[in-house]
Formats: structure tokens, sequence, C-alpha cells
């Protein structure tokens, strides 16, 4: 994935979301203890995910996405595919590395949102979920997570 500029969407007349890179470095300059640790925590709940819906994960190194309406979501820096069961709704495919970060990230922050009933976390779900809906992926996205 690439850092993307602004664009309009032509089907539905809004803005696109863009997409930036977020360097280890920049993630962690500057920031609080409870800042880390929070950042910490999420990038662990992701990983479970990870684990949970691919039985044949074994761990990558991740990257970090920030998106322009506020969002994040991690996505491995492999490029294969995963094999993805959810269990619940019966969802089973193939996803490639961005889209199932962004699947695991949407589950991560659901559960996170859920848990600490903050408007900040529910706001990243939304976030991320409203940059999933204009993925060229979408379809498998939210049968994922649906």
């Amino acid at each position: 994935m690439q850092q993307s500029d602004k664009a309009t969407n032509a089907s539905t007349g809004r803005s696109s979301i863009t997409v930036r890179e977020v360097i280890f470095d920049e993630m962690y300059e500057n920031c609080t203890i409870g800042q880390l640790l929070t950042s910490l925590a999420r990038n662990r709940m992701v990983f479970k995910y990870a684990q949970i819906l691919c039985k044949d994960y074994q761990g990558d190194t991740w990257q970090s996405w920030q998106l322009s309406n506020g969002g994040w979501f991690l996505t491995p820096k492999t490029q294969q595919n995963y094999h993805v069961c959810v269990p619940g709704n019966a969802f089973e495919g193939t996803l490639s590395a961005e889209v199932f970060g962004i699947t695991v990230s949407l589950f991560a922050q659901g559960e996170i949102s859920w848990t600490t009933e903050r408007d900040v976390d529910s706001d990243a779900y939304y976030a991320l979920r409203d940059f999933a809906l204009d993925h060229a992926e979408a379809a498998a996205i939210l049968a994922a997570i649906d």
C-alpha cells in the first residue's frame, strides 16, 4: 500500500479517505508512557485476532497506517494471502495481506471500543470501517466482520 493523495470518490461524491504509512520512530516519539502502553495493547489485540481468524498465522512483521479521518490499522508486511475462518459468522475465504490487516484491525478495534466504551475508541472503529466501505475489496471485509 502506498500513501495516497486526497481525492473525491466519483460514485459517492464525498472525499476519499487517504492513507499514510507511519514509521516506527514516528509512532513513539514524543508520546507519554500511557500512550505507549495503549499503542502496545492495541497492537497486541490485532495480533490476537490474526491468530484467531487465521489458524496458519505464525507471526509476522507489521506496518502501521494512519487514515486522514483519524482511523488507523495494521497490515502484515508480507505479500502473502491469509486463509481466514471467522467463528460465529461462517465466513471463510482467502484475503490479501492488506485486507487481512484491515479485517483483524476492525475486530480488534471493535473489542477495544466495547471494552472501554470511550468515544475515541468507537470513533477509531468507525473511521476504519468508513475506509473499508470504499476499499476495492470491501465485500470481503464486510463479509468477514458481519
